[in-house]
């Protein structure tokens, strides 16, 4: 059993958005990214599924479908290959789940 306390990991960066990696397998990786408000990750795609969490802050993920706006407590899911980012308005901590062979 894996138990993190995600905003005491939470480490932000003038340099730009921070990354962490907290759990990896073949299947499954689990990163928090803390970002200012702000700073953005551009669109990209991934040929996972991916699955983010807003733990805390508000800003927008930007989607194929759309930019909508997100806060504490949001969910989004990208199918693979979907396009997506992230731009945030305050400081954030999202928890970005990488789920392979989806």
């Amino acid at each position: 059993m894996h138990i993190h306390n995600l905003l005491s990991q939470a480490e932000f960066s003038d340099a730009g958005p921070n990354k962490k990696v907290l759990y990896e397998t073949h299947e499954l990786t689990s990163i928090l990214i803390s970002l200012k408000g702000g700073q953005e990750i551009p669109a990209h795609t991934l040929a996972s599924e991916v699955i983010m969490h807003v733990v805390s802050g508000e800003g927008s993920f930007y989607t194929g479908s759309g930019a909508p706006e997100v806060k504490e407590g949001s969910l989004v899911v990208c199918e693979p290959n979907e396009p997506h980012g992230i731009t945030a308005k305050t400081d954030m901590v999202v928890l970005v789940a990488k789920v392979a062979g989806r």
